[in-house]
């Protein structure tokens, strides 16, 4: 993976510096549930049976939409020690619980000649996939595993209807289908761009990239988590899966892909504190689309190349 750095991080300071730049500090004290309850708590949209048995009802907005900066935090373990003990390592001939603590002692499973050197893969979460709006549920029950091909250096994010369960996993691997693959350095290649400016409203990060291998187009949230996720993994594992060539440009490469992940954090933290803050201020959901429409005509008349 080659390593670049951006040109003086000017994607975070064009967030910083949009209108409403004071959001970063505003959410620190002033997260969007205080607006509706003392204990911080968001509420659920209205009750409906689809709400009231589904256990990612606290993702929802009440506007009937994934609120995917609360989905990535329901996603994410949030340590370090906790994302990395929660992975499945597979292969050919089964399919085995992968601490952090197993994969730096058995690193060595992915040495050449090694029994386990058999299309090694590490699992390392599941994402139940949004339907989208104007479904009645907006969780049914296809499932993505997010996965890491070591072989190839490869994400992966697997469709299953519904992802079977680990002890089963293994024999029902080819139920599933890759719909979403990309290399670390097409991740890295594919956010260089994005933040560039090579990206249209309604677009998925993923399934509108030339670097990705997509079979399919899921909400533009939807993927901005996935990639969160990819490029999380990376940082955390990168001293223990990857080797450095010593000469810094993996180093690099990685403060980079951590600095991107923290714009895609801050994106769709920006969303969710807008989103809310608009039912707060009993903007209707027409209304505030409406809005949101001439923000993007007039980012596009004043973008100069």
């Amino acid at each position: 993976m080659n390593g670049s750095s951006r040109n003086d991080g000017e994607v975070s300071r064009a967030i910083e510096e949009s209108p409403d730049q004071q959001l970063h500090e505003q959410e620190a004290g002033n997260h969007p549930g205080d607006a509706f309850g003392t204990n911080g708590s968001i509420p659920p949209a209205a009750p409906t049976e689809s709400t009231t048995e589904d256990p990612l009802r606290c993702t929802l907005h009440p506007w009937g939409m994934v609120d995917y900066h609360l989905y990535l935090a329901m996603a994410e373990k949030r340590s370090f020690h906790g994302r990395g003990n929660c992975m499945y390592f597979i292969n050919d001939d089964g399919c085995y619980p992968a601490s952090e603590r197993d994969i730096f002692d058995s690193i060595q499973h992915f040495e050449p000649g090694n029994v386990l050197q058999q299309n090694p893969k590490l699992l390392f979460n599941v994402l139940p996939i949004p339907l989208g709006s104007g479904n009645g549920r907006v969780f049914g029950t296809r499932e993505y595993v997010l996965g890491f091909e070591y072989t190839s250096n490869t994400f992966f994010a697997r469709h299953f209807n519904p992802a079977p369960s680990p002890g089963q996993l293994w024999a029902n691997w080819d139920l599933g289908t890759d719909m979403h693959s990309i290399s670390i350095a097409d991740l890295l290649g594919q956010l260089r761009t994005f933040f560039a400016g090579g990206w249209e409203a309604g677009e998925g990060i993923l399934s509108s990239s030339p670097y990705s291998r997509s079979l399919r187009r899921d909400e533009p949230g939807f993927e901005v988590v996935i990639v969160t996720l990819f490029s999380q993994w990376v940082i955390d594992m990168a001293d223990l899966v990857f080797d450095s060539n010593g000469d810094g440009a993996f180093e690099e490469a990685i403060e980079e892909l951590r600095d991107y992940t923290e714009t895609c954090r801050l994106v769709l933290q920006r969303a969710s504190w807008r989103a809310w803050f608009a039912l707060r201020d009993g903007i209707a959901v027409a209304e505030y689309r409406r809005r949101l429409t001439i923000e993007g005509m007039v980012s596009i008349m004043y973008s100069f190349a």
